[in-house]
């Protein structure tokens, strides 16, 4: 009797949790002596990445800083292949560029999915503070920490994703890959209602069941075994080797009045196998507290200078990380100068997870409107938390010797890709730089120029060079730094007749994994003036 009573507990057992105890009987071990299985990805990726053997730490945090955020005492406990930044992240992850920690190899998260397994063993120690979140003990570590001040807000703000291989066979095991961002001590990454991000609270079920698990709306499935056809390799929802992922979500927390101080932590829990990762959005870490942002290629804060009849173009893109559910943004503009048109017109409201509202601003300027032009935009997320952005726009007649510089059109636009061009108004007898940004990190940028007015080439659908090929001279080439950015020192001679003397400069990035191997900055209309 006790014996038949026995047989049917275990099967009932069985039955109820056979998906967690046939997880855990298949767990992958690293043969002895080998620290990685990840598999070299043939050809080239949307995602570049470039790790801490080829950065320094100012760089890292840099990337992640938002305006007027300084950082002191940085400290990095962890692989310098655990850390990095990276670019081309939009339509994968969800944000555009940024910083990454993992517990293995950031170069790991490549796409396309070629295993439900994929491990690196760094060799690092836990991290005590982690110990305490998880009820196995951590392995893998990678810590960054440092020290900031925000004198005008209360709250510091950013975006971030969680990745990882543990996704979806090892939901509701011990195998809860852990990280923390602790603020003061107090670990922000956290869901609404207090719950922390982690694989066992974020997640659709095991066995995965779209509307099953815990905060399955925040939690997006890439594995191939939970994908048609249900084997590895496969293409994935979306080109990254991590099995699941979570939505954009916001990490929010309340500051001490003076000095903070921030420590972003990730590690493998259980056992030192399957890499979990946390994307943070770059230039996201800003004082104050809203959900809604702007995101690139808004020109925030920049000013351009228009000629009357030359038309002023620039894109303006806003979303919002809230974490909720009914997510959702609402894009806006202030009063705008007569002719200027947006396309779609605004307002513009999308909901869902990891969306973006995006416009396209077009205005020809005349005569009359000669002066000074401020523009204002607003993104405002579902809990009427609004982030504003104001851009800036001089426009000065044509002949009349001032110095102009008014972007064109965008270039060759990749996915999840802005590069821009810009500089100053270019004075006679000074020296300007000449600005890219949002380019590709560590990647040689050749700069060319005419002498004439913009001529719009359609080379193929969404690329466009503004070169006259027949007067076309390349100003040099140079490498960008690992944020992606290139600053080239333009000296203006000081002489009469250069008053008034057009230049098209554009630049280009050759070998991209874009269409083509090519990908462009807008183009950059400078007229010399004194």
């Amino acid at each position: 009797m006790n014996i038949s009573k026995a047989a049917v507990l275990s099967t009932a057992l069985a039955a109820l949790f056979g998906g967690h105890l046939a997880a855990q009987s298949q767990r992958m071990r690293l043969p002895r002596g080998v620290s990685t299985n990840a598999l070299p990805k043939a050809g080239t990726d949307a995602l570049v990445m470039t790790d801490m053997n080829a950065l320094t730490l100012p760089q890292l945090v840099q990337s992640l800083l938002g305006p007027g955020v300084i950082a002191s005492n940085i400290v990095l406990n962890g692989a310098p292949i655990a850390a990095g930044t990276f670019q081309g992240g939009l339509p994968i992850v969800g944000i555009d560029s940024g910083i990454l920690l993992s517990s293995g190899n950031i170069a790991s998260v490549l796409g396309p999915n070629t295993s439900d397994s994929t491990s690196t063993v760094t060799g690092t120690p836990g991290d005590p503070q982690l110990d305490l979140l998880t009820t196995s003990p951590t392995f893998d570590a990678c810590t960054l920490e440092f020290d900031f001040n925000c004198p005008s807000a209360s709250q510091i703000s950013f975006q971030y994703v969680f990745t990882s291989e543990e996704y979806n066979e090892f939901v509701g095991t011990s195998f809860n890959d852990v990280f923390a961002f602790f603020l003061n001590g107090v670990n922000i990454a956290r869901l609404p209602g207090g719950t922390a991000v982690a694989i066992n609270n974020v997640n659709c079920g095991n066995p995965y069941n779209p509307g099953f698990g815990g905060n399955c709306g925040l939690y997006v499935n890439n594995s191939c075994a939970d994908l048609p056809g249900g084997t590895f390799p496969c293409a994935g929802a979306f080109d990254t080797e991590m099995d699941g992922l979570t939505v954009v979500l916001t990490a929010t927390g309340t500051l001490l009045p003076g000095a903070n101080h921030i420590k972003l932590a990730i590690a493998d829990a259980g056992d030192q196998v399957y890499d979990s990762n946390v994307f943070l959005r770059g230039q996201s870490f800003a004082c104050g507290g809203s959900g809604a942002y702007f995101a690139p290629p808004t020109p925030c804060g920049q000013t351009f200078q228009a000629l009357v009849g030359l038309p002023v173009q620039f894109a303006v893109a806003a979303s919002a990380a809230t974490g909720l559910p009914g997510n959702a943004v609402t894009l806006a503009a202030g009063a705008m100068p007569v002719g200027a048109t947006h396309v779609p017109a605004l307002p513009q409201t999308q909901a869902g997870q990891n969306v973006t509202v995006s416009t396209a601003f077009s205005w020809t300027p005349t005569a009359a409107q000669v002066g000074p032009h401020t523009l204002v935009y607003s993104a405002t997320d579902q809990l009427a938390q609004i982030a504003t952005c104001t851009i800036h726009v001089n426009v000065v007649p044509v002949g009349s010797g001032n110095a102009s510089s008014t972007a064109v059109g965008i270039g060759c636009v990749a996915s999840g890709q802005y590069p821009e061009l810009r500089c100053d108004p270019p004075i006679l007898g000074t020296t300007v730089d000449l600005e890219i940004t949002h380019g590709l990190p560590n990647w040689l940028a050749i700069q060319v120029f005419s002498f004439s007015a913009p001529v719009p080439v359609l080379w193929w659908p969404g690329c466009y060079s503004y070169m006259d090929v027949n007067t076309s001279v390349t100003l040099g080439s140079a490498t960008t730094n690992a944020l992606g950015v290139l600053h080239t020192p333009i000296s203006i001679p000081n002489h009469p007749s250069f008053i008034g003397l057009p230049l098209t400069v554009q630049g280009f990035f050759l070998g991209t994994s874009d269409v083509n191997g090519i990908r462009a900055t807008n183009g950059l209309y400078l007229v010399l003036g004194n």
